[in-house]
């Protein structure tokens, strides 16, 4: 099999650039390596760091990646350049991972404005316009991000079924993103296929979705093969439990939901996971507001008394009539002091009532005015009321993820590895082993491939299987770390309105306010005094009511005698009648 290196559209066989020791490592969720010397430095001069090479076998492609590493030996007939570059899951590795927000902004006119931003602060679990997305969405978001700022592949099928909690980090790049989503499926990965497009195909597949590849021992072609099984890594049960603090204001409190699987299990036993997810609560204000009513008495002269202070002495005051706007029947009470907020549930209308009264002043003139108050009448009764509201909403309870967890770590664990010649680590790379010609269980104890090493100059090749090494190193304690690294984010809707809405408070409602006035007034009696100091004061009345029907007093011209002679005056008088 002739192999060589494509760059920038030139074909270079391995021979020609006198490349030796040549190997292609693929890695489940990780970068995938291609190495090999230069046994000629002068050979590796027209690469760089940085640039895009492809590793072809024939018309297949084997490997796609940049340059990462050029490095130099020089030591006299052993001088020697070793290239080493990496996949594309490099570029996931070099790329940070931002998602948008709203963010104010003060505009030329000096008004605030909410405009879209990047940040690198993230929550994991969210999109942009604050909605829960399970862990393909989230996925899906993370590559397509990547490939967005220059990243080279492409994203193909991910198969992620499963909800996951909210996840609040900063400055993660997008390899520490995915593998943070990941986690929550231990037994899915992200693998890669050079083979066919312009581009490699990411793809995401649970062990389910993997197809299986069985090693033949009987075949001749097996150099060697270890298998051992891992009992103390299977999952008994699993018990997610979802605390949540809430609080409004007023008091605080936990919840605590539990996500059991299987239903019928004995949880806390031996290789049972157990875990404390934190949610993040309901967040709310409590205002306490305290309000005063009193009924409403338009017939009362005592009631306009309190509500006219110009008519508080008037101890004669006659109510001769009344009236109220329509539709009030309902509202008997007016506020006299606080606020009836919307959600106190009782009706309230700004409403003036008015009445016609007559009474005495002080000068002893009889006063009919048209008087009226204007102020907030209510169906509500004298009281304190406390009222909530929610500036953020609990976090919903992900559904079904102890379930997913329990399926992926709950089957019999295998991990070993097997060396092969004349094997295509295509056909490897991205499935779960099958071993045939040794024990029983090997046959069907479908253990997925974590790695695969080809060494294209001996034409061998080494497959690595088992459980995921970042959540199996050892011992089955590190699945019970899962959560533990996750930060709840304090404002989950913080992302698409672009305010900390827990520390807002909005107060609304109707306040109490009295407005109260005086028409002009109407006299049936008006006494002018003169003043008080006087030593004998007089004064003058006029009583209306003393005409008794004999029509208006007016001023009038009259013939009188003065000094022997007819003289005229204008006298205040009605208009005269004869006397039989």
């Amino acid at each position: 099999m002739e192999y060589f290196i494509r760059r920038g559209g030139t074909d270079a066989p391995f021979s020609e650039l006198t490349l030796s020791g040549a190997k292609i490592t693929r890695k489940k969720s990780a970068a995938d390596e291609f190495r090999a010397v230069f046994a000629d430095p002068s050979k590796a001069s027209g690469f760089s760091t940085g640039e895009t090479i492809e590793v072809y076998a024939g018309q297949k492609r084997k490997f796609r990646g940049r340059i990462a590493r050029l490095d130099a030996k020089l030591g006299g007939a052993d001088d020697s350049v070793e290239i080493v570059a990496k996949g594309p899951w490099f570029d996931l590795e070099s790329i940070v991972y931002q998602q948008t927000w709203k963010a104010a902004r003060i505009s030329e006119s000096g008004a605030a404005v909410l405009e879209d931003c990047q940040r690198s602060k993230v929550v994991l679990g969210q999109n942009s316009q604050s909605q829960k997305v399970g862990v393909a969405g989230q996925l899906a978001d993370i590559f397509g991000y990547a490939v967005s700022k220059g990243a080279e592949f492409s994203v193909g099928e991910i198969v992620a079924d499963a909800e996951m909690p909210l996840d609040e980090a900063k400055d993660l790049t997008c390899a520490e993103a995915a593998a943070r989503v990941l986690k929550w499926l231990p037994d899915t990965g992200a693998h890669f296929d050079y083979s066919s497009g312009a581009l490699p195909e990411l793809s995401v597949l649970p062990r389910s979705e993997l197809p299986s590849k069985t090693i033949d021992l009987s075949s001749g072609l097996v150099k060697s093969v270890k298998v051992g099984s891992r009992p103390d890594l299977a999952v008994s049960a699993v018990s997610i439990k979802y605390e949540s603090e809430h609080s409004d204001g007023a008091n605080s409190w936990l919840t605590v939901e539990e996500d059991n699987y299987p239903p019928d299990a004995a949880y806390g036993g031996r290789n049972a996971v157990v875990m404390s997810v934190e949610l993040a609560g309901m967040k709310g204000s409590c205002q306490i507001y305290e309000i005063e009513c009193r009924s409403i008495q338009p017939n009362s002269a005592q009631w306009w008394r309190d509500r006219i202070p110009a008519l508080s002495d008037a101890e004669d005051l006659e109510v001769l009539s009344s009236k109220r706007q329509d539709d009030s029947e309902d509202l008997p009470r007016f506020l006299v002091s606080g606020t009836i907020h919307p959600s106190m549930n009782f009706l309230a209308s700004r409403e003036r009532v008015d009445a016609v009264v007559q009474y005495t002043d002080k000068s002893g003139s009889v006063v009919k005015r048209e008087i009226g108050v204007r102020f907030v009448t209510t169906n509500a009764v004298t009281g304190t009321y406390a009222v909530r509201s929610t500036s953020q909403y609990a976090e919903p309870v992900p559904s079904g993820l102890a379930k997913a967890v329990y399926d992926a770590a709950s089957a019999m664990q295998y991990e070993g590895s097997a060396e092969i010649f004349g094997a295509d680590a295509d056909d490897f790379a991205a499935a779960k082993i099958r071993i045939s010609g040794g024990r029983s269980e090997w046959e069907t104890m479908d253990s997925p491939v974590c790695s695969t090493v080809e060494d294209l100059e001996s034409g061998t090749l080494t497959v690595k299987f088992g459980p995921p090494t970042h959540l199996y190193p050892d011992r089955i304690s590190e699945m019970f770390r899962i959560g533990r690294p996750r930060v709840v984010p304090y404002s989950n809707n913080s992302k698409s309105e672009g305010i900390s809405a827990a520390n807002r408070v909005y107060f609304s409602g109707m306040d109490s306010e009295s407005d109260g006035g005086q028409g002009d007034a109407e006299y049936s009696k008006l006494v002018v005094k003169s003043a008080e100091e006087e030593e004998t004061p007089g004064s003058i009345e006029l009583d209306a009511q003393s005409l008794d029907g004999k029509g208006a007093a007016k001023m009038r011209e009259i013939y009188v005698v003065k000094n022997a002679k007819l003289a005229k005056a204008d006298a205040l008088m009605t208009e005269p009648v004869e006397v039989e």
